[in-house]
């Protein structure tokens, strides 16, 4: 307890040293405040990454962020959602989810149908971003992350259902069963290591074509599919905790720490947004492969439904490097 204690006092007085009035990382903040070439940031950086691939433990020292900070030090990070369980590697079952609001008012299908409500997609994958040693403010320690990439996979669901609904419980219009994430825009956030609050922002992508019948005794057909290319970016923000966890994992991977995001622990906030299908079958059946083609901008196919985002449950780890 004792050493935490005085862990914490040191990395907060070494992150108060640094929190200054502005401009950037090579503006003295005191008169014995080095100031670094450019070839000197460049190496220092390259010394840092090494440090962290010995010791992943080091990120908490005040002499390492202080460095970090002064020669503005980008550590590329992965955000992986599924931990790793042995060298393979083969990966533990996603327990990562997000719920998807679209309401229940009358789809645009017509009479006797509605959009599908509250639905919940479970999330798999990992997301590559940059952890950037910025200098605090005297407004807290956060450091900011850029989100580079996400490699994602959402478990599909219902988009609209008949109403009354069917007998056998299935949607008139749905996803398929695997739905490609990817970024559609760069997303952000912030991490405050002296909390160990966690804040971020991502600006997602939908790929997937959907299923399609026309009425509750008919069979599914596929519909072509919709990229999302050219649409707005489907926002997700996450609010939650990381506990810095130095360790190798089982398939020898460098971990810093751990996140955890739980809308039973901390509120999350729902964001807008439309999710967007194809909504006119084609004439191959469920059982065929999906037939190639896009109805992104079709009028009549390219369907928008009004959403509301929000992550339910996200536990990842936090790794050096892309992997």
């Amino acid at each position: 307890m004792l050493r935490a204690a005085l862990g914490v006092l040191a990395l907060s007085a070494a992150l108060w040293a640094l929190a200054g009035t502005g401009g950037d990382a090579t503006t003295a903040l005191g008169a014995g405040e080095p100031r670094y070439s450019a070839r000197e940031r460049a190496v220092i950086r390259r010394a840092l990454l090494r440090t962290l691939k010995r010791d992943p433990s080091a990120i908490r020292r005040p002499s390492f962020i202080r460095k970090a900070v002064l020669t503005e030090f980008r550590l590329p990070i992965t955000i992986r959602l599924n931990q790793v369980t042995n060298q393979t590697p083969a990966t533990r079952p996603t327990d990562d989810e997000i719920g998807i609001d679209l309401t229940t008012e009358r789809s645009a299908l017509g009479a006797g149908t509605r959009y599908a409500g509250r639905l919940t997609s479970q999330v798999a994958g990992r997301i590559e971003a940059l952890l950037n040693f910025d200098r605090p403010s005297v407004d807290g320690w956060g450091f900011t992350i850029s989100l580079e990439n996400a490699a994602l996979t959402a478990s599909g669901f219902p988009l609209i259902v008949a109403a009354p609904a069917c007998a056998d419980g299935l949607p008139l219009l749905k996803t398929e069963p695997v739905i490609a994430v990817s970024k559609a825009q760069p997303g952000d956030g912030t991490l405050d290591l002296f909390t160990r609050e966690l804040s971020m922002t991502l600006r997602l992508r939908f790929t997937f074509n959907s299923l399609r019948r026309a009425d509750c005794a008919a069979g599914f057909f596929w519909t072509l599919q919709k990229t999302g290319a050219s649409d707005p970016p489907l926002p997700l923000r996450l609010i939650g905790k990381i506990s810095l966890s130095p360790a190798i994992t089982a398939d020898g991977r460098l971990r810093l720490g751990k996140i955890e995001v739980s809308e039973t622990v901390t509120a999350q906030l729902s964001a807008f947004a439309y999710v967007k299908t194809c909504s006119v079958a084609t004439t191959t059946p469920e059982a065929l492969a999906k037939p190639a083609g896009s109805c992104d901008g079709v009028v009549g196919d390219d369907l928008a439904i009004a959403s509301r985002l929000a992550p339910k449950t996200f536990t990842a780890e936090l790794m050096i490097g892309n992997v």
